[in-house]
This record gives structure tokens, sequence and C-alpha cells, in this order.
């Protein structure tokens, strides 16, 4: 029993040597220095961008075509530019912590969207600009009230204009009967004028009083 309990001591030992050896192989950082040149012309490429899968991190080329990048065991390295189509390199295991590479990029057709260029303003922009603009409330319009009614109908006088083309008629009515008679007509009518004049007025007052008495009833000093 002492022996299989040894065995299984020294099993349970080596394998954690194994298990952490191979945890340190895999985190284990790899430095890759490498150079990206055209497949065509062999011309080193300036500014390709070299983007790390794994740990999600890149650099990109100098004006040689060099680049330093550290990585993992198991990452992939992307190498990506406009008018280039995209190189993948895996980094396995067996990669030496310090690799030198050399990257080759083949062009490829870029497919460019249509654009219409026009001269002048964006009408479209401009209407819905108009659109999302707030109406300012119109003024409102201002009511005047209507001035108020008189109490009492004025009424302009407006004596007979005095005729004095012939003088003598003009002294036969002062000086005649039928003058006289006629004045003191026209003064009796104009007495009985008045005297209805100031009956109407009496009668417009009290009904003036009427009214403002009876609106204003709830206003009376209670006793």
């Amino acid at each position: 029993m002492q022996r299989s309990f040894f065995i299984f001591l020294l099993f349970l030992i080596s394998g954690s040597f194994f298990i952490g050896r191979a945890q340190a192989q895999q985190s284990t950082n790899i430095q890759i220095n490498g150079s990206v040149i055209a497949a065509s012309t062999k011309k080193p490429l300036a500014n390709i961008t070299v983007i790390s899968k794994r740990l999600w991190r890149g650099t990109i080329t100098n004006e040689l075509g060099q680049f330093r990048i550290t990585t993992l065991p198991g990452d992939t390295l992307y190498f990506r530019s406009v008018g280039y189509k995209t190189k993948m390199y895996p980094v396995t295991s067996s990669t030496p912590d310090e690799t030198s590479i050399t990257i080759n990029l083949e062009e490829g057709n870029v497919m460019l969207e249509e654009i219409e260029v026009t001269i002048g303003p964006d009408y479209e922009k401009v209407n819905r600009y108009l659109r999302n603009q707030k109406k300012k409330p119109e003024p409102r319009a201002v009511v005047k009230p209507a001035p108020p009614k008189p109490v009492y109908e004025e009424k302009v006088f407006t004596p007979p204009p005095a005729s004095v083309a012939n003088p003598i008629s003009f002294i036969y009515d002062q000086l005649s009967k039928e003058g006289r008679d006629r004045r003191k007509l026209q003064a009796i009518l104009d007495e009985q004028a008045a005297v209805e004049k100031v009956k109407r007025e009496q009668a417009a007052q009290q009904k003036y009083d009427s009214l403002f008495l009876d609106r204003n009833k709830n206003f009376r000093r209670r006793e």
C-alpha cells in the first residue's frame, strides 16, 4: 500500500511539473521582427497595419517597411492596407522566441462607391433643416373694445341759415302780422319740442338708474 502511495505521489509531481512547463511555454512572449514588401515590385511598404488577433494590439511599418511586435503562441497576425489583400501569419508554439519574417502583399482591387458631386447647396439637407425648425407662434390680433355708447343721444342743433337776400321781404316778415304769427307758432312748436326732449331724457335716465341698481344689487350694504 505504501508503494502504491509513492507511485501515485510520483505521478502527481510529474504531472504538475509537465503542466507548469507547458503553461510556462504557452505564456512565453514571442518577439517578431519583420518587413513587408510588395509582391510585384519587391519594394518595402510603409504604413502597413500589423494587428495581433489574440492580444488585439498592433503597429505599423516604417518607411523601410520594417515592424516589431510582441505576441504569444497560437496567435495570428493580420497585415492590412488600402489597395492590398489582407494576409495572415499564424504564430505556433514551435515559433522561436525571437523570429524574423518577410511578408509579401499582393495588390487588390478596391471598389469605391459612386460619388455624386453637386455645385450649390444640398437641398435635401436644407429641407430637413427647415422641417426641424420650430415655427414661431403667430402673434394674436389685438381686438380693441368698441367705444361705449353714450347714455343720451347727442344731437347737434344747426340753426337754419338766415336769408337776407331780399331786404324788403325780411323787413315785411319782421313787421307784418303774418310774420309775427308765424314766429309765435314757431316758438310754441320749439317749446313743445323742448318739453318732449326733457321727458325723453328723464325716461332714459330712469331706465339707466333702474338697470344700474339691478346690476349692483349684490353690493348693497347689509343692514
